[in-house]
């Protein structure tokens, strides 16, 4: 009865007002809308049908922090962080600057290393909860996706290297994401991660990464479409994989890539009807890098950045204060807008002349 309710009351307004304004979203205690007179019309005729008490402006949702800013709103889960390190008893850990070391890996070291941990449903209780911990922080996303691995059976060392990912969230626990306002466009970072493997298997993967994101990206186009949404641009899709974007714009297969035809088609006739733009980024601005390896401080800093996520800009406190410094001075190292443009400019012009190159190889090895 509710939902029939509520599907009238929004065919009522969509009649009212135009349906490409209407872009409304109800939760069991939420509601946002991208028009505040058909919003506050909307709770106007809710209070008609529906016996409902306003709580105001949102501050604090399903255990994610909403703050309001002069530039946007900033989203963060500091209290549910600092819950999960109370039940680890991490409370007063040592923080680390990474989620990961650079070496890291599951492979004992030690005979105690092997032992299932004596606690297995508190390791799967804690990285559940890291789990909803990566909706404001995706730069926990590796990190938690390992630990994910180990869920049947964790042993000493998987709960050790979950420790170290605690450590770092609690000197990151004040960190969240920052949204401002702004014309919408997607964009995409394709990357795989095949260390020891050939480069022509190389070559294959990120191919089916870019063909997978193809696919989000797709669907995401759908999604917005259903939403009345409609992005500024095409999406642009960025890999750092020549030979990768080689064969989306080639259409000719040789011998080592027949395997992966299906995929082709479908990456090549996107681009083909400039539904997604195919476009190159240097390997040392690939995004997608802090997502498919451990990497060094300076470099996850430098890329965490990039997600966009950062210090509470008003709450910062004790260590979160420390890495917006050692953020600061990263940034200050690495500063490079003034010739990002040459830079992405040179970059494109490279690309074209190598996957010129690489054109002519594919073509000259089919005709043999």
């Amino acid at each position: 009865m509710v939902v029939k309710q509520l599907k009238w009351l929004l065919a009522e307004l969509a009649q009212k007002e135009d349906a490409s304004n209407l872009s409304l979203t109800l939760s069991l205690q939420l509601v946002t809308g991208s028009d505040p007179a058909l919003l506050a019309q909307f709770i106007q005729h809710m209070h008609t049908v529906f016996s409902m008490k306003e709580l105001g402006t949102v501050s604090y949702f399903l255990g994610i922090s909403v703050n309001a800013l002069s530039q946007g709103y900033f989203l963060s889960q500091t209290k549910y962080a600092t819950e999960l390190l109370h039940k680890a008893g991490l409370t007063d850990c040592k923080p680390c600057s990474t989620p990961l070391a650079v070496k890291a890996s599951y492979s004992p070291s030690s005979s105690s290393d092997e032992l299932p941990f004596s606690n297995p449903s508190l390791y799967r209780s804690i990285v559940g909860g890291l789990q909803y911990l990566t909706i404001t922080r995706p730069d926990l996303a590796l990190a938690v996706n390992q630990a994910c691995q180990h869920m049947h059976l964790p042993t000493n060392a998987d709960f050790h290297a979950v420790k170290r990912l605690l450590r770092y969230v609690k000197g990151t626990l004040h960190h969240g994401l920052h949204f401002t306002a702004g014309p919408l466009s997607l964009h995409a970072f394709s990357d795989s991660n095949w260390a020891g493997d050939s480069v022509d298997r190389k070559s294959t993967s990120e191919y089916r990464a870019l063909a997978n994101a193809t696919a989000e990206l797709t669907w995401l186009q759908q999604l917005l479409k259903d939403m009345h949404i409609f992005p500024s641009s095409v999406p642009e899709l960025w890999c750092d994989n020549i030979s990768a974007m080689a064969l989306t714009s080639n259409p000719v297969f040789h011998s080592r890539s027949k395997h992966i035809e299906i995929d082709f088609h479908f990456i090549r006739d996107k681009v083909v009807a400039k539904v997604i733009a195919l476009k190159y980024v240097p390997t040392t601005d690939q995004v997608a890098d802090i997502f498919t390896k451990p990497l060094s401080t300076s470099r996850f800093l430098y890329l965490k950045d990039k997600l966009l996520v950062q210090p509470c800009p008003i709450s910062l406190q004790g260590s979160a204060k420390i890495h917006q410094t050692q953020v600061q001075q990263h940034s200050q190292q690495h500063s490079h807008t003034s010739v990002q443009s040459q830079v992405q400019l040179e970059a494109e012009s490279k690309l074209q002349s190598q996957l010129n190159k690489k054109s002519a190889m594919i073509t000259d090895s089919s005709q043999l």
